[in-house]
Formats: C-alpha cells, sequence, structure tokens
C-alpha cells in the first residue's frame, strides 16, 4: 500500500505523536535522574555536605528582564546588597542581590520572613528584575525564599 504525500503527514504526525507519550508515561513511571546522578557522583559530593540532599540550581532571565535563581548561596551580606553565586562543575556565577522595603522574604515552609533571617552559606531562591550586567549582574529583589 502507497500513502500519499498528505497522508504521510498525518502519519508522521500520529507517530510523533506515540512517541511523545511513550516517553512521558516512561519518564512518569521511572523517573527523573536525581541532580547528584547528571553531575557525577564525585563533583556532586564535593558540592553538597553529606547531610544535606542535593539542591537543584536554576537560572533564568527572561526578554523582560525577570530574574529566577535558585539553588544560589549567600556568600556576603552588607546593608541592602546580599551577594550570591551558583557554582556548577567548573563555572561559577556571581549575582548582587540588591533589597529594598518592598523585597517580600519567605521561609522554606512558606511563612513570611524577614531579611535578618538570612544567613552566609545559605541556600536561597531569589526572584527579581535585572538592574545591571557585568562580571557580577545585578538583581533587584522582589522575593526571597530560604
Amino acid at each position: 500500500m502507497r500513502l500519499l504525500p498528505t497522508n504521510r503527514i498525518f502519519a508522521l504526525a500520529a507517530l510523533s505523536l506515540v512517541v511523545m507519550c511513550a516517553s512521558i508515561i516512561l519518564i512518569y513511571r521511572v523517573g527523573v535522574p536525581s541532580p547528584n546522578f547528571l553531575a557525577g557522583s564525585a563533583s556532586a559530593a564535593t558540592l553538597t555536605p553529606a547531610n544535606q540532599p542535593a539542591s537543584a540550581l536554576e537560572m533564568h532571565v527572561a526578554n523582560d528582564g525577570l530574574v529566577f535563581l535558585r539553588g544560589v548561596r549567600v556568600v556576603s551580606i552588607s546593608g541592602n546588597d546580599i551577594h550570591v553565586a551558583m557554582s556548577y562543575q567548573t563555572a561559577t556565577f556571581l549575582w548582587l542581590i540588591r533589597v529594598d522595603a518592598s523585597t517580600k522574604f519567605f521561609t522554606s515552609q512558606g511563612e513570611k520572613g524577614t531579611s535578618a533571617d538570612m544567613q552566609i552559606g545559605q541556600q536561597i531562591t531569589v526572584t527579581g528584575m535585572l538592574a545591571g550586567g557585568g562580571a557580577e549582574p545585578t538583581i533587584d529583589a522582589q522575593f526571597i525564599r530560604d
């Protein structure tokens, strides 16, 4: 049986849909590998203390300048400036987080927090607007969660 060109497109679309559904089912049943598996056990062990689970590292910058950082570590705190860093393999990303009266702080349980809750070495999640570039981009923080 020979397929017409339009039938080939539908057959290809159907095959693509089947493969996509099978992939989703496989991921749902098997799960996604942990960050330790993806990063390699040796490097993950050096970045994460043995008594703490590995945290997801995420860095997103949207077209409108909205920035989302997950898993950054507080390096220093000076007034309204929080310097944070994120390391992945051999790369280290440094950010300057500026806080003001409108910045909202939350604890890991989702409760309201304050800037006084911040500690050096703490891992945090930051959402804000990109305010400056360079070697250490600046973010005007809207939300910070520990």
